[in-house]
């Protein structure tokens, strides 16, 4: 047995979010499955979708990287998404964007690369109040 054969020391590992929906199934319109992998994502999607028995469609999949090159995982993400006020589906990787919204994960998913945070953060207010001398500088 050739170990070399077994182990491939130099794979890297590029984590990717992955989106994909099911278009045939009814309960589920306009809801978007967001995960997260180490693998191969269109491999992992196939995986879940011979799982649960029926078609998927997928959306999109992008490593899980921001733009200045530090990873996040999906956790990250998904609380990025509820702080957009999209409806997720209890302890579970689906999130609510709408029938014929979809593709708005993407969208976010880009602010979010890009740490576009300016949406989330309106109307946020600090109750911190400035000394004089620190008003004055």
């Amino acid at each position: 047995m050739d170990i070399n054969k077994m182990i491939n020391p130099s794979r890297e590992i590029d984590p990717s979010v992955y989106a994909y929906i099911i278009p045939q199934y009814p309960p589920k319109e306009g809801w978007v499955k967001i995960g997260y992998t180490n693998r191969e994502p269109q491999v992992r999607i196939d995986e879940q979708s011979r799982t649960i028995g029926v078609a998927t469609k997928t959306l999109w999949y992008h490593f899980a990287r921001f733009n200045t090159g530090e990873y996040f995982t999906d956790h990250d993400f998904h609380a990025y998404i509820e702080k957009h006020k999209i409806e997720r589906e209890p302890k579970t990787e689906w999130f609510n964007f709408g029938p014929g919204k979809e593709d708005e994960s993407e969208e976010l998913f880009m602010k979010f690369t890009f740490k576009k945070y300016d949406d989330v953060q309106k109307g946020m207010t600090s109750s911190y109040e400035l000394r004089a001398e620190q008003e004055k500088a």
